[in-house]
């Protein structure tokens, strides 16, 4: 699998929002795009069974 272009992804998905982001952040978002993509490789290989169950929702106490 190829690694994804982090860098146009951000760009064209801030177009799209009309969402402007300076050039100097962009390199924060791309570190954070490759971060959540690797969290979500390691988690996407949790082998999961039928008995499996979600989690409950958390809400906090007042």
């Amino acid at each position: 699998m190829t690694q994804p272009d982090f860098e146009a992804y951000a760009k064209a998905a801030a177009a799209a929002l009309s969402f402007p982001i300076a050039p100097a952040h962009l390199p924060g978002i791309v570190a954070t795009l490759q971060v959540a993509a690797g969290a979500a490789a390691l988690i996407g290989r949790v082998p999961l069974t039928l008995e499996d169950e979600p989690a409950p929702i958390f809400r906090a106490s007042p």
